[in-house]
């Protein structure tokens, strides 16, 4: 089965903390960085993972603010996305 790919939007300086969380769950998922600026990340993982990285990024969203994109929107992006308004 074909590896999955989800698109999330996080402050840039969060980055490598969300990373090492979703590393250290071996076989879990890859986070791969597609702008440290817009603090723009890739995750990619197994089908079969998906019920567990779903619990970890709730676990990680009440801590860092998470936006998740569309395949579409990361293709699109401007600098002018509002990452968390409040």
């Amino acid at each position: 089965m074909k590896d999955r790919a989800r698109y999330f939007m996080l402050p840039p300086e969060e980055i490598a903390y969300v990373g090492f969380l979703i590393h250290s769950y071996e076989g879990l998922g890859v986070v791969r960085t597609l702008d440290g600026d817009l603090g723009m990340v890739e995750i990619l993982f197994s089908p079969f993972m998906e019920e567990e990285l779903e619990e970890l990024l709730k676990a990680i969203g009440k801590e860092v603010c998470l936006k998740e994109l569309s395949r579409e929107e990361v293709y699109s992006l401007g600098r002018s996305l509002d990452l968390c308004p409040l």
